[in-house]
């Protein structure tokens, strides 16, 4: 897959998120469970950090952000404080991973 390729794939995740997560997510909708499926891999106690899953985690909570930032626009502010927060928590995760993969790294020489 090609650089600009990946970039798009994570820009429509994002955007994903970001709509799916702007309202009170929809029943229908799969990305609370891809939430939960990222909150289980970062969770896990044989947790291997990754490339894939570091973008994964900046992008998801780069669409809760986004998300966060519609809501708020919408007066709901609980939710735009909830959404905001679970991505923060998406962020420390994106640091987990970057840290074990310099830790990886640096023990490799």
């Amino acid at each position: 897959m090609e650089q600009s390729e990946i970039a798009n794939w994570l820009d429509a995740f994002a955007d994903r998120v970001a709509d799916g997560m702007t309202g009170r997510p929809d029943r229908n909708s799969d990305i609370p469970a891809k939430l939960v499926a990222l909150v289980g891999l970062a969770c896990s106690p044989d947790r291997k950090a990754s490339f894939d899953s570091l973008l994964c985690y900046i992008m998801a909570a780069n669409g809760l952000h986004a998300a966060a930032a519609k809501a708020r626009s919408m007066n709901d502010y609980n939710w735009a404080r909830s959404l905001h927060e679970q991505g923060q928590l998406f962020l420390s995760y994106a640091t987990g991973d970057l840290e074990m993969m310099v830790l990886q790294s640096m023990n490799a020489r």
